[in-house]
């Protein structure tokens, strides 16, 4: 603040201290105080007086009001609303200056529907096909979300590299924009990221790693995840409906303390700079980038401490919506993933298509059918040998006699085929004891029963053949296979 004119000091100093008897000094400034206020208000904020200054923009562009003229009061009302809706207007240092910038709104909605509408405008609205599945990926500084993105990909089974926000804002529209001395806000962040996600790469899922930072960009992913769903209503029963499926974000946050992550950022920075002495020295490979974090632990802190305080506090305004994935990245990376893979496991209520779900859920799923049936085969064991004794011991004798000769001689494949003719097998009760009691001594069968038709006699009187129906009863049975050597 101490380069800027006295007016707008003045003015910031009266909102930061919470005064509502502004001085002359501060009307005085007219205009120019106002055409400067963003900057200085921007700064304000940035301090911890930010809560405080706050309600004290308010009520000092209220009391400004009384004093200035219609002019003067209009802007001033304008401050106001700014204030009380959180927004943030920015604004240059001349009227050149102030021409050439363009007003950042810090309204999500206005944010939004801008990117939204210039995407319509140049793709149209029946090509926004986003990815069905997008993990926001954030993470502590050193937490590890470079290693494990690839296992990320692999559980999900999503083909593209993930978008890292970071490298985005290099592109030569942006980097062109800075140069001219504008503002890379909220509103170019979002256009370039929504663009990147139309790409075909990213159909069947894309991991996007460091969106949202702002409570503005948090606000524009839940606006987004709005308009997908809206689009695939609007386009369900059309020919446009298979590309618009039902969005699924995923919010995924490596969190560890801040001991742990200024340790690793300071690590890896030692690691760099070994790894480019012996490049150096070797005159092989390539030397790599040391960050300015990893090399002092005062700004490894304070890195940190941005991600604490802004970043993470930006995800939670989203967590009541998504499926929010809180990740201890404090262990092992085999230990991260294990965590990881537990959180994104495929679970069909949130994946499927409404109308999909509501057809199949009805139909008990393999843990359900599963669950109690080592308790069943031992009832149904007991209740054969007390209600069918005869039965039983034929069932098993035939199993003995007929059975293991064959599973003995096909050992090694870890595989037996048995095709028996035996008509204890016609009893579809012997059917179910033998099932079981293979089971019982840990084999895994699958069943086919084959039915033949045999001429038996000829009825001289009619000349009708009458046939018999032979079954031979196919089991298919699979064991572990032996090891025979290492």
């Amino acid at each position: 603040l101490t380069e800027r004119p006295r007016s707008t000091q003045v003015l910031a100093s009266c909102y930061a201290h919470g005064r509502t008897n502004c001085p002359s000094e501060m009307l005085r400034g007219g205009s120019l105080a106002v055409r400067r206020m963003g900057a200085a208000w921007r700064a304000v904020l940035g301090g911890s007086l930010a809560r405080r200054s706050r309600d004290a923009f308010s009520s000092g562009a209220r009391v400004g009001a009384q004093y200035a003229g219609v002019y003067r009061k209009a802007v001033c009302a304008r401050l106001c609303t700014m204030a009380q809706q959180n927004m943030t207007a920015v604004v240059g240092d001349s009227e050149a200056e102030s021409e050439r910038h363009s007003l950042e709104v810090k309204d999500a909605e206005l944010i939004f529907n801008r990117a939204w509408e210039d995407l319509v405008s140049k793709y149209g609205l029946e090509n926004l096909c986003f990815p069905k599945e997008i993990i926001w990926l954030a993470g502590a500084p050193g937490a590890g979300k470079g290693t494990v993105s690839p296992f990320i990909m692999q559980e999900r089974q999503i083909a593209a590299e993930p978008i890292v926000t970071s490298s985005l804002l290099q592109r030569p529209e942006l980097k062109e924009r800075m140069a001219q001395g504008l503002l890379v806000g909220d509103r170019e962040v979002l256009q370039v990221l929504l663009e990147e996600l139309l790409h075909e790469d990213h159909t069947n899922g894309a991991i996007v790693d460091g969106f949202p930072r702002t409570p503005v960009q948090a606000q524009c992913m839940k606006l987004l995840y709005d308009k997908m769903t809206w689009l695939r209503q609007h386009y369900l029963r059309t020919p446009y409906g298979p590309k618009f499926r039902r969005p699924i974000f995923h919010v995924a946050v490596l969190f560890i303390d801040e001991e742990e992550s200024v340790h690793r950022q300071l690590s890896r920075g030692e690691e760099t700079r070994r790894h480019n002495r012996f490049v150096s020295e070797a005159g092989h490979g390539s030397e790599q980038q040391v960050r300015n974090t990893d090399s002092d632990e005062e700004t490894a802190r304070r890195r940190y401490r941005v991600f604490k305080e802004h970043i993470y506090d930006a995800l939670k305004v989203v967590q009541q919506h998504f499926h929010f994935h809180f990740i201890n990245a404090m262990g092992t990376v085999d230990d991260v993933k294990k965590n990881l893979q537990r959180e994104l496991q495929y679970q069909s209520s949130r994946e499927l298509g409404e109308e999909t779900f509501a057809f199949i859920s009805t139909l008990p799923t393999a843990n359900d059918v599963t669950a109690h049936a080592r308790q069943a085969l031992v009832k149904r064991l007991d209740n054969y040998a007390i209600r069918y004794t005869d039965l039983f011991e034929e069932v098993v004798r035939v199993i003995h006699t007929e059975f293991y000769d064959i599973i003995r001689r096909q050992a090694l494949s870890g595989k037996a085929l048995i095709r028996s003719e035996n008509t204890v097998f016609d009893n579809p009760l012997a059917l179910n004891m033998a099932l079981d009691v293979l089971a019982e001594r840990g084999f895994s069968v699958a069943l086919d029963v084959e039915r033949r038709s045999i001429a038996d006699i000829l009825d001289m009187n009619t000349m009708k053949i009458h046939h018999d129906v032979v079954r031979t009863f196919h089991f298919e049975i699979m064991f572990e296979k032996p090891k025979i050597r290492d």
